[in-house]
């Protein structure tokens, strides 16, 4: 194994990926085709990062150097979801409910605890800080009580925390977001019926102020908006009657602009901010039983749409989260009996290669954890 450019090289199976601009034909009508990764054939040598993700048998699983490790839950009473790596890669934070605790990536069987509840309360959330040196928390007070109001408390690495919200006006809509540590804000949306995303909102960390961003938005889904690096802009596909735009809003004006907007009947589902900012990543598809989704890149300032993963073979691997570099992408299989159950790749955005990451059974899943350092 040897390093290069600060990435660790390993032995995976690669695919080449087309990259079509949006006015071409599909690729059936040009009669191109595509190497198809197998789940067993001779490996070929590329540059991919270290990462990690969590399985239904609740173990910790971290890749490097070509090489895995299984790590077991950090209490014995079985952990729950969620497991979060840092943004910086270096940590793991995991959450059983009563306990929030955190260990190095390099040693995620070590955990030290750093905010606990007792009684009926239960942490039902977390979000790491961009900076990696903090996290923010919601408590429910009593999870069987309908009107128990959430309350939000901010915690560093080591245990010294404080709240930051005492009680949120109402009971149980609050979805964590987005904890910039170099802005010093935590941003969350409030959700309606039907589990829609409404209104976002944030708070302060220093003075505990509350700001609306952006309120009367309409219904969003969960796949379907990101936030740019800087918190200045929402992007988000409308769910409008004659199309699925990709829309911008911009958080200090109000002011929003239409960006792409797909064929008609087509549909656009995981939408990713680039970590500068720059792009776009979304995965577009048709309202069709036996439609293909395929994955497009759009500067976030509009523009053009260039089709970077058309696979016939693979249909609907649609992206997932987007590492610091912004090199690769994690993309999970977004179908139900199309013989791609259980799989999961990298994406390559520079060569365009898709590159099988996971597969144990058909019937096995696992969440993606983070990129780690």
């Amino acid at each position: 194994m040897k390093k290069l450019c600060g990435l660790t090289l390993i032995f995976v199976l690669t695919t080449g990926c087309t990259s079509t601009p949006r006015s071409a034909p599909h690729p059936s009508a040009t009669g191109s085709t595509t190497a198809t990764p197998t789940r067993s054939g001779q490996p070929t040598l590329i540059a991919a990062p270290s990462f990690a993700y969590f399985t239904e048998e609740r173990q910790l699983v971290t890749v490097r150097k070509g090489n895995s490790e299984s790590f077991a839950a950090p209490t014995a009473n079985s952990i729950q979801q969620p497991v979060v790596a840092s943004p910086d890669g270096g940590w793991i934070a995991a959450l059983d409910g009563k306990h929030l605790r955190v260990a190095l990536s390099a040693k995620p069987s070590a955990y030290e605890t750093i905010a606990s509840t007792s009684g009926k309360e239960m942490i039902v959330s977390f979000l790491w800080g961009d900076a990696s040196k903090h996290l923010v928390y919601l408590v429910d007070p009593d999870i069987h009580s309908e009107s128990a109001m959430l309350s939000l408390y901010v915690v560093d690495r080591y245990g010294s925390g404080r709240a930051l919200i005492r009680r949120f006006r109402n009971p149980r809509n609050v979805v964590l977001e987005r904890f910039s540590e170099h802005r010093g804000r935590v941003l969350w949306f409030e959700t309606g019926e039907g589990g829609y995303f409404l209104n976002l909102s944030s708070v302060s960390v220093s003075t505990g102020s509350v700001r609306v961003l952006a309120s009367n938005l309409e219904p969003l889904l969960r796949n379907g908006f990101a936030i740019s690096p800087d918190l200045t802009t929402l992007y988000y596909v409308s769910q409008q009657p004659e199309g699925r735009p990709i829309k911008s809003r911009n958080l200090q004006t109000g002011m929003t602009r239409s960006l792409y907007t797909a064929p008609e009947g087509g549909s656009i589902d995981r939408l990713l901010v680039s970590p500068t900012g720059g792009t776009l990543l979304f995965a577009e598809g048709t309202n069709q039983s036996d439609s293909i989704e395929t994955t497009w890149t759009i500067k976030s300032s509009g523009g053009r749409a260039t089709r970077i993963l058309d696979d016939p073979n693979h249909p609907n691997a649609v992206p997932r989260s987007w590492s610091p570099g912004g090199r690769y992408v994690w993309m999970d299989f977004n179908c139900i009996g199309c013989g791609h159950e259980g799989e999961y790749y990298l994406l390559d955005i520079w060569s365009r290669t898709l590159t099988l990451a996971y597969f144990k059974s058909e019937d096995d899943s696992v969440t993606f954890v983070g990129w780690l350092a």
